[in-house]
This record gives C-alpha cells, structure tokens and sequence, in this order.
C-alpha cells in the first residue's frame, strides 16, 4: 500500500497538484459486513482491502491523474488497470468518484480520486450513518433521505468549484444536519446521556 501510495503522490506532485492524499486498509469489521452484502465475493477478489485516495480541486484535475497513473501503472503491471467510471455513471445512492483497481507487488489495492464536492458528499453520508446508526452508504434508511442524498450529489456535480451553494443545495444540507442532528438527541437521550 505504501508503493501505491508513493505512486499517487508521485503523479500529484509530477502534474503540479495539491497533496490531499491518504490511505488505509480496510478494518475487519468492514470486510464481514461487505462479504456479508455480497454472498458471491470471496476474499481474495476484495479489490478494496488495501487502498489510497486523492482528493483534488476539479474534475479535470481528476482525468489527469488517472491519465498519468494508468499509464504509470501499464508500465509497472504490463497490463491495463480495471477502472470503474462513477461519475459517468454515479452509484444509485448518488455516490461519485473514479476507483482504479491496480497491483503493487502482486496485491490489489484500489486507488480512489475524488473532487472535493464528491468527498464532501461521501463525509456527509459517514456522518449521517455515524450520527443515525443507519448504514446509508450500504443502502439501509429512509427512502427520502436517499433522495436527499442523490439531489445533493446531483447538485455538487453541477457547482462551480469556488462558487457559493446553490439555494437547493443549502435546503438540502440543513435538511441533511437537522436529521444527523435529531439522531444524535435521540441516542443521546436512548443511552441515558441527556438526563439529568
């Protein structure tokens, strides 16, 4: 992971570009309940134990990391890497991002590049499912909050980066912090913490 990490840095750096990175594998706890969701995986096909991300300013910054790391890639793997395109085609939960499934020294790891609208929106989604104890990101919850959810991503991919939140998009995020907000009153009183 360290490799692939380096890697990343080292096309960051060669396109002139912020260092927002970080890395991380993928806790126990995660990996049952991903095998638990997906019955026909087993764990030498998880592409995502291992993994590293870039977080950068535009999506134009993004097509060319994948550019240049891909191409790094070819040389180091003499074979393509495995690439899955969410934001030409977003998850149904609205969730956007390019995931590269790549090889350093024979171990899968899975390199994610994000905007800063598109990480923005998946740090919301880990708080709600942090605040509610409802897993959001694996589809559990409330119809209306997954649409919430798929607007406001819908919405950050039309934003100009440096541009202030559209109306509907500020509506749609205090919407988003009074539910985290309500669910956090209502464990906190649950497990006795609000009494006196």
């Amino acid at each position: 992971m360290h490799s692939a990490y380096m890697g990343l840095r080292s096309c960051l750096i060669t396109e002139g570009l912020d260092l927002d990175l970080s890395r991380r594998l993928k806790r126990l706890p995660t990996i049952e309940d991903k095998l638990r969701r997906l019955p026909l995986m087993d764990l030498s096909s998880m592409q995502d134990v291992g993994g590293c991300r870039a977080v950068l300013n535009s999506q134009e910054e993004v097509q060319r990391v994948v550019a240049r790391f891909v191409a790094n890639s070819l040389k180091r793997n003499k074979k393509p890497d495995k690439i899955k395109d969410y934001v030409v085609q977003p998850q149904d939960s609205g969730y956007r991002a390019i995931h590269i499934y790549t090889r350093y020294h024979g171990r899968r790891i899975e390199v994610q590049l994000r905007t800063r609208e598109q990480h923005s929106w998946a740090k919301i989604v880990e708080s709600l499912t942090s605040n509610t104890g409802i897993d959001f990101k694996s589809g559990d919850g409330p119809d209306e909050v997954h649409d919430l959810l798929r607007n406001l991503s819908e919405l950050g991919s039309l934003r100009v980066p440096g541009q202030p939140p559209s109306e509907a998009m500020m509506d749609i995020l205090t919407r988003l912090a009074m539910i985290s907000a309500l669910s956090l009153l209502i464990r906190s009183v649950d497990q006795g913490v609000g009494e006196d």
